[in-house]
């Protein structure tokens, strides 16, 4: 080719998708301008390795530097998850004698772009390595300026462009000058710079290559660059022993570095085997019967009576039934009565499944039915449920309110559960359109518990809130270690719930000393200082990514978890240490009894620093999904590094990465799986229910991106022929199964969806939605619609609203209201209650709201409470009607 055509060429590999940067997981984030500051670590390949690599390139009609270039691909592309690698190599421009006397520099660089796609052997890896370098090399008469000017690649001053790694092998006939009187020997001189990110240059000697891994000091740690020097040797052995293997089954981990990553993943080993929950709550109950249990609603039990109106239920529940691996529908809001109901389910051996009430009713009826109920437990705003529950139902449905208990015996139940019993179910989002149902054994809950009392010091006369929505597997968490350990465990009120500084002073009020928020929430809160006589000591947060470090000072601890509801609630735990800054912090080592891994797509184990999809084993895991075994067995997958037999790992499809510190960082979603809202979703459940609706021919559903993660999701929708589309009837259809925060925000009407060459979806080419088509166009015009926009752009990631801008339909949630207090605060310098953002949901509602009178946070309060208690009343009569007819 001529210098047209190798700038053809070039044209090509962008047009094909040629990386505009290798991202190996630096130690560090990447500065917004390259810094040059560097060190080096030495390499040295063995004389019997370089000798059997040599023989290795020999027999393949190669170079020991094409094969070295195969085998730093190889461990570039493991390193960086990319199967697409471009290295770049300097070459000597002195390749005629006629430019032998002239002066100047005329080395010149080279892009090698290395594919590994396919999952090559090694052989075939140093056949397509050959390729390249005989290609690159004929045409290395073009300038690397005119290839960058060709290709237009994505420029970042953080880093260099088309390539970010180097590969240097000088031959071993360099001879040092002869100087008359003088002796002269190479020495090597130690560098402080660094041109790239990764610069690997050897030098051959008698068989041996030897040299150094120079790298970016602002990126890399000393530590990280000596185990790319470990892994590179180890990858190099395994690939000449066996260079038939495919790259994926080559070691690259020496069996030391391998055994140190595998226990990093080993919680401490478990206590001997604890007792069900409901048994320790029974012994709470004989030793401290007149101790406050629960509270809230009104209502205040002592543990005799938390007890023993929970043993008349369970009497009741074994009469109708119910016993191990027996399923009871709960749906109640949060209250005493809930907690009660809970418990005597557990007394009666069967398992809870927790329904919340305000969810759509299609929604609890496939529940119901998915998870094989045979009873239903309904109690104040739940009872509003019975009247939609399909009158095929076999299953029993029990009215707390009204059912006359008072002949049950208050004396303990003699059932025998064991470790393996259901203790409760919860649903988690389903691709198919159908959420799944995970039943979590009892040895998981009481390793939970019997953790969470020994990690926070849980003992009588703390005082911890129940907050957690009731279908939210948080609030099994928030229940039981707190009832098993003596504590009192407070309902915070639902008019104070999602109101953080009304929150803060109620705690302080209620004498709080231990409380899990859900992290948006939490967030909120340690923005806010607590009042002088608030005696809250730990802060627990979970459920989403902890971002923020909040800019009040703090007095108590703060702990931030992570777990999958596959496992039983917590997976790892981390305290936040009281200076943190910068960006979020790790979600720790997990808890005893517990296994996490971070393995590769061949569960081989990755090293520290580089990301992985996290699997997780140990007592924690649940059984797997009611009635979906297939998935059951895609998820659940057999524990290669257990010693007991039937081990298995629940593949979580979340990306981590082992830091320096030997905690676990939280990096992103493998699959198509988000995290909205502190709820994972399946993208394919809201795709399947659109995609029922005549209306719509195809469709896609994407997240729309934030600074914070998603904040909304967007419908891109094919309408089927003659019909056009309509967001708002799509929204309602979903409304009867998603909760408003999943349903999209953003619609966007296509032709057709874009296509990749192979058929497949292309999501990279669906358009951004158009976000400032938010209704009739009448722009801010007094101050406070102003303050009032400002703050809902900054929330909802919009560059401009308008008046009529509904917060909700652009994709806004009562997590994001908490934000919008917040920032409301002090844009005008009011606190303004979260249930009159609620009320008043367009900029010029709030506006006029907050210019003109308005009732105090209190009296909304209490009309929201009143409200709300109507609401109860009138669900309990239509259920009492309903039983009538």
């Amino acid at each position: 080719l001529d210098m047209a055509g190798r700038l053809d060429l070039w044209r090509e590999c962008r047009e094909a998708g040629a990386p505009a940067a290798l991202e190996l997981h630096p130690d560090r984030p990447r500065p917004a301008v390259q810094g040059f500051r560097g060190a080096s670590v030495p390499c040295a390949i063995p004389p019997e390795l370089g000798r059997r690599l040599t023989a290795l390139a020999r027999a393949r009609g190669a170079t020991p530097y094409m094969v070295l270039l195969a085998g730093f691909a190889a461990l570039l592309a493991r390193r960086s998850g990319q199967r697409d690698v471009v290295v770049g190599t300097p070459v000597a421009g002195r390749d005629r004698p006629e430019l032998e006397p002239l002066c100047g520099l005329f080395v010149d660089t080279l892009a090698l772009r290395c594919d590994l796609s396919g999952d090559p052997d090694f052989g075939e890896l140093v056949r397509r390595a050959r390729a390249t370098v005989l290609d690159a090399f004929d045409h290395r008469d073009v300038p690397f300026e005119r290839v960058v000017e060709a290709t237009r690649p994505a420029r970042d001053t953080g880093r260099s462009p088309l390539f970010q790694v180097v590969f240097v092998l000088q031959e071993d006939d360099l001879e040092a000058p002869r100087l008359a009187g003088a002796q002269v020997e190479a020495v090597d001189v130690p560098t402080e710079t660094a041109k790239f990110d990764l610069t690997l240059a050897l030098r051959e000697e008698g068989g041996a290559f030897t040299g150094a891994l120079e790298y970016d000091a602002d990126l890399f740690e000393r530590a990280t660059a000596e185990g790319l020097v470990e892994q590179l040797v180890t990858l190099l052995r395994a690939a000449v022993d066996e260079p038939g293997r495919p790259l994926s089954d080559l070691a690259w981990l020496g069996a030391g570095e391998r055994e140190r990553v595998l226990a990093l993943g080993r919680g401490p080993a478990a206590r001997a085997p604890v007792e069900p929950v409901h048994r320790l709550v029974e012994q709470r109950a004989r030793e401290a019967p007149d101790a406050p249990a629960v509270e809230g609603d009104g209502r205040a039990l002592s543990y005799r009576e938390l007890d023993e109106g929970a043993s008349r239920l369970a009497h009741r529940l074994r009469a109708l039934g119910v016993g191990p691996e027996v399923v009871v529908g709960l749906c109640a809001e949060r209250s005493p009565a809930l907690v009660q109901a809970a418990l005597a389910v557990l007394k009666s051996g069967g398992a809870y499944l927790p329904l919340d009430p305000d969810q759509p009713v299609e929604r609890t009826r496939g529940m119901l039915a998915d998870s094989g109920a045979r009873v239903l437990l309904v109690a104040g705003a739940g009872a509003a449920v019975e009247p939609s529950i399909p009158d095929d139902f076999d299953g029993v449905v029990l009215d707390l309110d009204t059912a006359d208990l008072g002949d049950e015996p208050t004396a303990p139940l003699d059932v025998d559960t064991l470790p393996s019993n259901a203790a409760y179910v919860v649903f988690t989002s389903g691709s198919t359109g159908r959420p799944k149902g995970v039943p979590v054994p009892h040895a998981g809950l009481s390793n939970l518990v019997d953790w969470h009392v020994r990690a926070y010091g849980v003992a009588p006369g703390d005082r911890a809130t129940l907050i957690a929505g009731t279908s939210f597997d948080a609030a099994v968490w928030e229940t039981w270690p707190y009832l098993v350990a003596g504590a009192t465990l407070v309902v915070v009120p639902e008019a104070v719930r999602l109101d953080p500084p009304r929150l803060a002073t109620w705690m302080a009020d209620q004498r709080i000393t231990l409380t899990f928020q859900p992290t948006p929430l939490g967030e909120a809160l340690l923005a806010l200082p607590l009042p002088a006589h608030a005696p809250l000591r730990a802060m627990l947060v979970g459920g989403d990514r902890l971002h923020g470090p909040g800019a009040a000072p703090r007095s108590y601890a703060l702990h931030n978890h992570y777990g999958p509801s596959e496992v039983s609630v917590v997976t790892s735990a981390c305290e936040v240490p009281p200076d943190w800054s910068g960006p979020p912090p790790p979600i720790g080592r997990p808890l005893p009894g517990l296994r996490a891994f971070v393995l590769d797509e061949r569960l081989e184990p990755v090293p520290v620093g580089v990301p992985g999809e996290l699997y997780v084993g140990g007592a924690g895991v649940a059984r797997g999904y009611v009635g979906h075994p297939r998935r059951t067995a895609a998820a659940f997958v057999p524990d290669p590094f257990a010693r007991e037999p039937g081990a298995r790992l629940y593949r979580t499809g979340d990306v981590v990465k082992w830091d320096g510190d030997g905690g676990l960082r939280f990096l992103g979603r493998a699959d198509r799986q988000v995290k909205l809202f502190g709820l994972r979703l399946e993208l394919g459940e809201v795709e399947a229910l659109l995609a029922a609706d005549p209306a719509v021919r195809e469709v896609a559903v994407q997240p729309l991106a934030g600074a914070r993660g998603p904040r909304g999701l967007v419908a891109y929708v094919v309408p089927s022929p003659g019909r056009e589309l309509d967001p708002r009837a799509l929204s309602e259809r979903l409304l009867r199964t998603l909760p408003r925060s999943l349903v999209p925000a953003h619609w966007v009407a296509l032709e057709a969806l874009p296509l990749t060459p192979n058929g497949k979806l292309d999501r990279a080419a669906l358009p951004a939605p158009d976000e400032r088509a938010t209704g009739t166009e009448v722009a801010p015009a007094t101050p406070t619609e102003e303050a009032v926009a400002g703050v809902w752009c900054a929330v909802l990631g919009r560059e401009r609203v308008c008046c009529a801008t509904n917060f909700f339909d652009q994709g806004g949630t009562s997590l994001a209201l908490l934000e919008v207090q917040t920032r409301l605060r002090a844009a005008v310098q009011r606190d303004v209650p979260v249930i009159e953002l609620f009320r008043h949901a367009t900029v010029a509602e709030l506006a006029r709201w907050l210019d003109g009178a308005h009732p105090s946070a209190e009296g909304a309060a209490a009309e929201d409470d009143a409200g709300a208690g109507t609401r109860r009343a009138e669900a309990r009569r239509r259920a009492r009607r309903r039983r009538s007819r």
